[in-house]
C-alpha cells in the first residue's frame, strides 16, 4: 500500500518573516506560499521533528520566525524586539480619580464647580 502524504506550508511577508503556516489537509496553498515539507503528517509542523501546529508568534504578536535562503529559523531578539508595538501604557482607575481630584481641587473645591 502506498504511503499517504501531507504537505506542509509557510506564508511569508515582505520582511521574509513567517506569518502562516499550514498543512494542505485543512487549508489549500497559493502560488505564493512556500512548500517546505512534501512529505508530512495530517498536522502542521514547522521542523519535522518539531511540535504539531507550533505558535508562530510571540506573546506581542511578533513573528518568531523567518525565511532565509530556503530554511526555517528562529529570529534574533534583537529582530523580535524592533518589530514589538510600542505599548503606551493607561492610567489605572486610581489614577484617573486622582487626576480629577486634583484637578477639583485646583478649581477651588466642590463649590465653585457646582
Amino acid at each position: 500500500m502506498e504511503q499517504f502524504y501531507n504537505k506542509h506550508y509557510i506564508v511569508i511577508d515582505d520582511k521574509n518573516r513567517i506569518i502562516d503556516g499550514f498543512s494542505d489537509a485543512f487549508k489549500q496553498p497559493s502560488d505564493t506560499d512556500i512548500c517546505i515539507n512534501e512529505q508530512g503528517s495530517y498536522q502542521f509542523r514547522l521542523f519535522v521533528d518539531g511540535i504539531e501546529n507550533p505558535s508562530l508568534y510571540d506573546k506581542y504578536g511578533v513573528p518568531k520566525y523567518k525565511y532565509v535562503d530556503g530554511a526555517v529559523i528562529e529570529r534574533t531578539a534583537e529582530e523580535m524586539e524592533a518589530d514589538r508595538p510600542v505599548i503606551t501604557p493607561q492610567p489605572t482607575d486610581i489614577e484617573k480619580l486622582e487626576s480629577k481630584v486634583a484637578y477639583i481641587a485646583m478649581m477651588g473645591g466642590y463649590n465653585e464647580i457646582l
